[in-house]
């Protein structure tokens, strides 16, 4: 930031191209303004060859990396992608989207992204995928929502296909194929209980679904009004 009086009465300030503008007066302090709000990163997404995206890919994968931005200001804005580790061959692309090589060996990978509004503005976001397994995990604990008491033999459905039960102690844990939509409705149910239904975008491991249990009621209708 730079910082200089202009004429006899009014000092300013730069931050980048950004300028504030106060009035000098005998007050020991000035504080000057600078109307500008950070940029945001609300999504990074990535991609595989034909438009398909991804949690986890294989080693080896040639990915695209695509942010979704929003800037209040509408100001053009800049961007320098960072991977976490050696990447040989790596070019960062000022852009909102770039192509990334991964490794030929299984493992957790990150990408950092900064972006910059050029008015002192900035914003930071990280991605990590998994190269190696290219299912998706799911694991947790079933439990009564009153006592917190475990429930065995609760049946655990991904996408209405994909299935597992609970074992004694209320635990379950498996892995379903990576969905083309990206998008995994998992559902809970055991007789007695109302269903406990839950969407993800991504692995959900170590959760804890706690079921209310049921409330039924017998009719006559023959005594009944």
């Amino acid at each position: 930031m730079n910082a200089n009086r202009k004429g006899k009465g009014e000092i300013t300030a730069t931050c980048q191209n950004a300028v504030a503008t106060a009035q000098l007066s005998n007050q020991p302090r000035i504080d000057l303004t600078f109307n500008n709000r950070n940029p945001k990163v609300t999504d990074l997404t990535a991609f595989i060859a034909g438009g398909k995206s991804i949690l986890r890919t294989k080693p080896g994968a040639n990915i695209t990396l695509v942010a979704s931005t929003e800037d209040s200001e509408q100001t053009v804005l800049q961007y320098k992608w960072i991977p976490y580790g050696n990447f040989p061959g790596f070019v960062s692309s000022n852009t909102a989207t770039v192509n990334w090589q991964l490794p030929n060996l299984p493992g957790r990978y990150e990408m950092d992204l900064m972006v910059l509004d050029n008015y002192g503005g900035v914003a930071y976001k990280s991605y990590n995928i998994v190269a190696g397994d290219e299912a998706v995990s799911f694991s947790g604990i079933i439990s009564d929502i009153n006592d917190n008491a475990r429930i065995p033999g609760a049946k655990i459905t991904v996408n209405g296909k994909y299935s597992t039960i609970a074992d004694s102690k209320g635990y379950f844990s498996f892995q379903v194929p990576q969905q083309d939509s990206g998008r995994y409705i998992l559902n809970a149910e055991k007789a007695g209980y109302c269903l406990r239904s839950v969407i993800y975008f991504k692995d959900a491991v170590s959760k804890e679904y706690k079921l209310v249990k049921a409330t039924t009621q017998t009719f006559d209708p023959k005594t009944e009004n």
